[in-house]
């Protein structure tokens, strides 16, 4: 997600007088914990639907990490942002993840971080860790400890502690980038595909040679109009030309508009015939002309 140009954003990223540097930013899903339930809380279950997700947004700074979402006030109907936590990248103790093809990884803080072990879904998981440990490492000159396994605990109470153990079970019905979550009392178990062996990764395809003299450039029109319903989608009118910065999976692109970018659904778009641009025009050269020799006459 681009949030350089929402300014709720950049308002939270500039709170304390120096503004952070966005490193990474896209939507996450936190799994709400609560370990063995008391004697009244099983009784409330049984009359209170309980969520066992929330929908965030999880953003990383060259100073923290942040885990927020975007609500509207009761009163004035104004977007407004709730901040769950803040934790600075010093005060994160490590990350845990599967060995299988799932979006989930467990993020361990320290005491001083006041906040307690999440779990995140995130589907750049393996994007957002490589760019904490990079400015872990930075921060700190320590290697983030990351660690691969296929069960995890984590203390989900401020108060006391409150243990609840996280397995990954590996499943050939699960396909991959997916997981079946399943809480049974104090144990979380998430079925996960396996992934694909090491032995079967195909090679990355050799760069061809390409024309440097062309600019690559492919464009979209609007056939509809279009209003955002999320702070990361573009709004456009019909006949608007957006620059495409991405090609998307699942029926959207991302794409550019008056120095703005964001999401756009596929169907309310088409692709320009095309997409490579003219080539570069070479700057003249100014070539000096050569003089024709005088002919001496004798006489």
């Amino acid at each position: 997600l681009d949030f350089r140009y929402n300014s709720l954003v950049v308002n939270l990223l500039t709170r304390t007088g120096q503004k952070e540097d966005l490193q990474f930013a896209d939507r996450s899903k936190v799994a709400i914990l609560r370990g063995k339930k008391s004697l009244f809380q099983k009784l409330r279950s049984a009359f209170v639907k309980e969520d066992q997700f929330a929908h965030r947004f999880i953003v990383l700074t060259d100073k923290n990490l942040y885990s927020f979402a975007f609500i509207q006030e009761p009163e004035t109907n104004r977007t407004i942002i709730e901040v769950y936590f803040k934790v600075p990248i010093s005060q994160i103790k490590g990350v845990s993840m599967s060995t299988y093809a799932d979006n989930y990884m467990a993020i361990h803080f320290t005491p001083q971080a006041g906040v307690i072990d999440v779990l995140h879904a995130c589907r750049r998981k393996t994007e957002l860790v490589g760019l904490l440990s990079i400015t872990y490492q930075k921060l700190t000159g320590a290697a983030l400890p990351v660690t691969f396994g296929n069960k995890v605990t984590i203390n989900v109470s401020r108060k006391r502690e409150k243990l609840v153990d996280i397995m990954w079970i590996r499943d050939t019905n699960v396909a991959p980038d997916t997981e079946l979550f399943k809480t049974v009392g104090k144990i979380v178990r998430i079925h996960a595909a396996p992934g694909i062996p090491p032995h079967q990764v195909t090679p990355p395809p050799k760069v061809t040679e390409t024309d440097k003299s062309r600019v690559v450039r492919v464009f979209l029109e609007a056939l509809y109009d279009f209003q955002g319903r999320d702070v990361d989608e573009l709004s456009f009118k019909v006949g608007d030309k957006m620059t495409m910065v991405e090609d998307l999976s699942q029926g959207w692109y991302k794409a550019k508009l008056n120095g703005k970018s964001g999401y756009v659904a596929a169907d309310y778009v088409k692709k320009l015939a095309g997409g490579v641009g003219e080539r570069k025009k070479k700057q003249p050269v100014a070539r000096r002309e050569k003089k024709q020799p005088q002919q001496q006459r004798f006489g």
